[in-house]
């Protein structure tokens, strides 16, 4: 069959990471490996690294060098206003680095269709939500305003360069770090899953508290349990009575799952027990609404830098000026 062929020639193609297998029940291949599990990071990083050279290199050289040789003198005594100068520059570069930054994720999103299917990654994964045709385009747009505010400021190219690296660096730390978190954890639902809990698992009667709330942070998709599509942030064990399971109920949970013949047939066997898995998540048609969110907070600190590197500008143009009036007498 058409799949049997793929799978001979995958595992003979070098350099993928195989090895490929065909998925039980359907006509399909499936690669395992290497550069499936290494591609979305890789590529992840290949967008972020491009907005962080964006701002670096066509964000702070567009005013800093200007401003700092005082060739911006020419155009001013051309009839041009600091502030039409300013913002028109801004404008015309920064639309085109964000219809270039919603371009390339859109390319990218598109090319990591097949590895969501494959690997279990999601669009939802920290990496992929910031680097959608939306949010790729926000984060376009932040770098190359973050770095026109340096040279307004600094009023030189090597300082701002910096200056950018470093902020640009520093909020998407920040984000990946905790914003995300936050914002995913808005309004979420729950349902129950034990065939979840088959993966979530137990552990030890060392930590039970700890270990009967799971984090999660991960996409159910066609390989995983739970809700289609959605994002699922945590699991925990409740009782019969519906309250979360800690103290000694836990240890008798841990005692019996540990004990257990087989380790098979977890949703059995927590129904036997009376308990439950829950999990608390996302729903799937919420993603383009929390990626709005978060490219729509994106944009306004793009405008807000881009209306303080014009403030800076004119007041910058008002010093001067001032130190050039004769004083009385």
């Amino acid at each position: 069959s058409s799949s049997e062929t793929c799978l001979r020639l995958g595992n003979e193609f070098p350099g993928i990471g195989g090895p490929f297998y065909l998925l039980s029940g359907h006509s399909a291949v499936v690669l395992d490996g290497s550069f499936l599990n290494s591609y979305p990071t890789d590529l992840t990083l290949v967008l972020l690294a491009l907005f962080l050279l964006t701002g670096m290199f066509l964000g702070a050289p567009l005013l800093g060098r200007e401003l700092g040789q005082g060739t911006f003198r020419f155009a001013w005594t051309q009839g041009t206003s600091p502030v039409r100068w300013c913002v028109s520059k801004l404008l015309l570069l920064g639309g085109v680095v964000m219809a270039a930054g919603a371009g390339l994720g859109a390319l990218g999103a598109w090319s990591l269709q097949p590895f969501n299917l494959a690997a279990g990654t999601s669009p939802w994964l920290t990496g992929q939500f910031q680097t959608t045709v939306v949010t790729a385009a926000t984060w376009a747009g932040l770098a190359f305003a973050l770095g026109a505010f340096s040279g307004a400021l600094f009023r030189r190219t090597v300082p701002a360069m910096a200056a950018t690296a470093a902020g640009v660096g520093a909020l998407l730390v920040v984000t990946f770090w905790k914003l995300n978190g936050l914002l995913l954890r808005v309004d979420t639902r729950t349902a129950p899953d034990d065939a979840k809990a088959a993966l979530a698992g137990l552990a030890t009667t060392d930590r039970p508290v700890r270990l009967l709330d799971v984090p999660l942070a991960e996409s159910a998709g066609q390989r995983d349990p739970g809700p289609p599509g959605s994002l699922l942030l945590r699991g925990w064990y409740v009782g019969p009575d519906g309250h979360r399971l800690s103290g000694a109920p836990a240890t008798a949970l841990i005692n019996a799952y540990q004990n257990r013949p087989g380790g098979r047939g977890w949703p059995q066997w927590l129904s036997r027990h009376h308990d439950t898995f829950l999990v608390s998540y996302q729903p799937a048609g919420r993603y383009w609404i929390f990626q709005g969110v978060a490219g729509g907070a994106l944009l306004v600190l793009a405008v807000l830098l881009g209306a303080a590197t014009v403030w800076l500008v004119v007041r910058s143009r008002g010093a001067r000026i001032r130190g050039r009036r004769p004083g009385p007498g």
